[in-house]
């Protein structure tokens, strides 16, 4: 194939080929990293509905230990139960590389609702 050039015309040419291709690289690694990120929001969300599945399960639970409680006139609160639960779960949080912190709030969340579920 010959090419005539006029002026400069075939260096610009091959600038605009240039353009041409960077923006097709471009395209295809925006959609790819795009692709990459969607599939990964999909995992997110997989992962979080679990999550609501296990506390739902839990609360499913926590109803049945307070109809236990009640028929035994037992106290809703154990603050001794609390103690070593928030102990456990800041352990398991630790092996699994999660932050204490983190792990207290949601949980202090949780024992807070689940005393509220108890007390219905």
């Amino acid at each position: 194939m010959t090419h005539a050039c006029f002026q400069g015309q075939c260096q610009l040419s091959r600038q605009w080929q240039l353009l041409f291709y960077a923006t097709i690289i471009y395209d295809i690694n925006h959609n790819v990293i795009t692709m990459e990120i969607d599939e990964l929001r999909r995992e997110v969300d997989r992962a979080d509905n679990e999550i609501i599945s296990l506390l739902s399960r839990r609360m499913d639970i926590v109803k049945a230990i307070a109809i236990i409680k009640k028929s035994n006139k037992a106290p809703i609160f154990d603050k001794k139960r609390e103690i070593e639960l928030l102990n456990r779960v800041k352990e398991e949080a630790k092996g699994k590389k999660l932050s204490e912190d983190f792990i207290s709030k949601l949980y202090e969340l949780i024992l807070e609702h689940s005393r509220r579920e108890q007390e219905k």
